[in-house]
């Protein structure tokens, strides 16, 4: 279940996986690999933590254990000026990488 919140600038998102911080991880560096269109700022394999733009729209990223098999991803977002809104740029990038993990993801308002 992927629980979404908004803040004052950011726009938040966060998935329970049933998978290890290293393997979600590793499909965020695969979902970057395969979008050229996403720009690369900064990528923390220890941290399992990815940031990326893509225009005005900026997205980080990070898998934190909960458990040996246990994950919990937080997306944050900010939409900049790009006319989309911080909330669909959060959902869209935790529906990019549920589908490159063969998980589903189902969304929830927080």
């Amino acid at each position: 279940m992927v629980l979404y919140a908004q803040g004052a600038r950011q726009h938040t998102a966060t998935v329970q996986l049933q998978l290890p911080p290293a393997e979600v991880y590793a499909a965020m560096k695969r979902v970057l690999q395969n979008r050229p269109d996403l720009k690369l700022i900064n990528s923390n394999e220890r941290r399992h933590l990815i940031e990326v733009m893509q225009g005005d729209k900026s997205v980080t990223a990070q898998a934190t254990a909960l458990d040996g098999n246990l994950t919990l991803l937080f997306v944050w977002t900010d939409a900049g000026e790009s006319g989309d809104t911080g909330r669909d740029v959060a959902l869209r990038a935790v529906n990019e990488l549920c589908r490159e993990l063969a998980v589903q993801c189902k969304m929830r308002d927080q």
